[in-house]
């Protein structure tokens, strides 16, 4: 999943870096040089597995040295990352925002301070492949804004759902 992700965001001119517990594949860096890439990136994306070694290896350290106009975005597993040390992050302003396609207890609670943050974007654990689904509903959204009616799944900030 990383390689498809880094070959596609090339291609929109990023310059991803892989991190890797050996850092010895192509375009990538070992785990032993994190915090020296932390402060560079403009974000951070997560595709981690959900393992016990794993487990917040997203954490109030790491959030830290991400610079204030870094994004956090976990498209892997919620474990690993640490969700009470990114609402401190993104309530402080630390972070320009985050992504989340999964949380540690999903579905995500209703009493997430996560659904409150402006600077976060929650999204119904998608990631790794169209939802089932997908053609259908784009086909059926086209359809109703030809008819000048509103599609259906439409985001409005501010409310939860």
């Amino acid at each position: 999943m990383g390689r498809v992700l880094a070959e596609r965001l090339t291609t929109m001119g990023a310059h991803p870096i892989g991190i890797t517990r050996s850092g010895v594949e192509p375009d990538t860096v070992g785990v032993d040089d994190l915090d020296a890439l932390l402060p560079t990136l403009d974000a951070l994306v997560l595709l981690l597995p959900g393992t016990a070694e794993n487990r917040h290896v997203v954490d109030a350290r790491v959030l830290e040295l991400l610079p204030a106009h870094a994004w956090v975005v976990n498209v892997g597993r919620g474990a690993a990352l640490d969700e009470g040390a990114l609402v401190a992050a993104l309530a402080r302003g630390a972070l320009a925002g985050a992504a989340l396609d999964v949380f540690e207890t999903e579905p995500l609670a209703a009493s997430s301070p996560l659904w409150d943050l402006p600077n976060v974007i929650i999204t119904p654990h998608a990631a790794g492949g169209r939802p089932i689904g997908a053609k259908e509903l784009i086909e059926e959204n086209l359809g109703r804004l030809r008819r000048g009616e509103d599609p259906r799944n439409l985001v409005r900030p501010g409310r939860r759902g």
